[in-house]
């Protein structure tokens, strides 16, 4: 009964604030959870998670992102994140809700580039407009009609709010190795046959007026499937050897009975691989060397090109890895000691398709110059975690931060003729722009202890010079991220 009152009241501290995220640990020894055996680490690493078993953990969520050491979400942002990890013999079970993947990230990435921008909403009010004031099976009514249907298509798409399933992790451990697998699939969907669909009245010339009635059922979908396996090797005479292998699809489409359009994606592939080498400097030596690989290739899903129904597109592939090497030194029997260094590259590449619209001719596809984005990072990092007493951890950590940016963008290039009747030219040319940033951060917090809880908790970075609200009466938590877990 007084641990069930204990997470009531450590439940209630934690929803008086609006900024919690994850992961308090590793975000506050530097920002990196690869350089630390972490519960974080089995989503790379997925044959670490026998090491994790009977617990339960639940970490409340912000509705904003909180600006992260690594640049990086592991988790969803709608509300709260929890999972179950129960031991059956060697086996180790693990249920997780609104835990979030690079599959998800990716098509809720692709789902926002459709959303309608300012220039979309006003061409969407015009043809509104014109479908209001021409005559139905008019050539300006059905070009109205054509360019309404479109932005609807995109607006329903981009609506669509994708929803994680509580996924399933399955580990086993057989003598010096540990298998791991998740499964993790996301959707949402909905359907419209209450709209109303405007149609001419007469045949050919004889159009007279124009009808409304109920459309036909429009179906509009998004979904996701992420499969990770992992393995982890004990006793090597290099060391631990960590391994992560992950797969995911995304895939959305709009079909509309109505207008004859239908929108499919194409592309939506996520392909990343894990490696993490975790070796003892000497034996029983209280140092460890961590140098770790990762890379990560795939495409966003984007609209499938169609004359009518998708005119104008752009796929987008990209290539992303990093290489570090870490140092940790264990301090007494809780304690901790890291130390890393990080580099990291990426490249973008988006391939525009187009349609060309003619005064008299046909409209015609047009294949768009083709434009990177390359990026380049340095990262060091920091951090300790010291045990003061048997049930109180502190924790602190800084890193600084190298990046430098390359992007493309095509820019019309217009040359005017004032002889004559004045004409036009434009062309397209590839342009640069080029940025570079160092920055810094810190982090600090601290860990409760006690019959089984463990409370992490990440203090805010203006905790020291502002103090938490009941000192100073300055607004704000005083705490940024916050993780709840009860170990059986």
């Amino acid at each position: 009964m007084r641990k069930i009152l204990t997470v009531l009241v450590l439940l209630t501290l934690v929803s008086s604030f609006s900024a919690f995220g994850a992961s308090t640990r590793w975000n506050a020894l530097g920002g990196d959870h690869r350089f630390i055996i972490d519960t974080t680490n089995y989503s790379a690493y997925p044959g670490r998670i026998t090491m994790f078993g009977n617990a339960l953990f639940i970490i409340p969520v912000p509705s904003s992102d909180v600006r992260e050491f690594y640049d990086q979400r592991y988790f969803g942002n709608d509300g709260v994140v929890s999972g179950a990890l129960l031991n059956i013999k060697n086996m180790t079970l693990a249920f997780h809700y609104n835990l979030s993947t690079g599959g998800t990230r990716n098509l809720g990435s692709a789902l926002s580039q459709l959303k309608l921008n300012a220039d979309d909403l006003d061409d969407l009010g015009d043809a509104v407009r014109d479908l209001n004031r021409e005559l139905a099976g008019t050539p300006e009514w059905d070009e109205a009609k054509g360019i309404y249907e479109r932005l609807r298509q995109r607006e329903r798409l981009s609506s669509l709010e994708i929803k994680e399933f509580p996924d399933l992790f399955w580990g086993m451990k057989t003598g010096k190795v540990s298998l791991g697998a998740r499964l993790a699939v996301a959707m949402d969907s909905s359907s419209d046959a209450v709209s109303l669909v405007q149609e001419p009245v007469g045949t050919g010339e004889s159009i007279v007026g124009k009808t409304s009635k109920i459309s036909e059922e429009i179906t509009t979908s998004a979904r996701s499937l992420d499969f990770n396996l992992g393995a982890s090797i004990y006793g090597t005479p290099a060391g631990d050897l960590d391994l992560g292998l992950g797969f995911g699809m995304q895939s959305f489409s709009d079909d509309d009975p109505n207008s004859g359009l239908n929108v499919k994606s194409t592309g939506g592939m996520d392909l990343v691989f894990n490696a993490r080498l975790n070796r003892p400097l000497s034996e029983n030596s209280n140092y460890t060397l961590v140098p770790l690989i990762s890379l990560n290739i795939g495409s966003l899903p984007s609209p499938e090109y169609d004359i009518e129904a998708a005119p104008n597109v752009t796929e987008v592939s990209y290539t992303k890895g990093d290489l570090g090497i870490g140092l940790r030194k264990r301090i007494k029997e809780k304690g901790l000691l890291v130390f890393g260094a990080l580099g990291n590259y990426g490249v973008t590449n988006f391939k525009p398709t187009g349609t060309v619209i003619k005064e008299g001719a046909s409209p015609e596809k047009k294949e768009g110059l083709e434009t990177t984005d390359s990026s380049f990072g340095a990262t060091v990092l920091a951090g300790c975690e010291f045990p003061v007493t048997k049930w109180l951890i502190v924790r602190g950590g800084v890193n600084a931060k190298y990046s430098s940016v390359n992007d493309e963008v095509v820019i019309g290039e217009v040359t005017e003729d004032y002889v004559g009747a004045g004409e036009k030219t434009t062309t397209e040319a590839v342009g640069t722009r080029k940025s570079s940033d160092i920055g810094y951060n810190y982090n600090t917090g601290i860990r409760f202890i006690h019959s089984g809880f463990i409370v992490d908790v990440l203090l805010a970075r203006n905790i020291y010079h502002r103090g938490p609200y009941f000192l100073t009466g300055a607004d704000g938590g005083w705490s940024t991220h916050i993780c709840i877990t009860y170990t059986f």
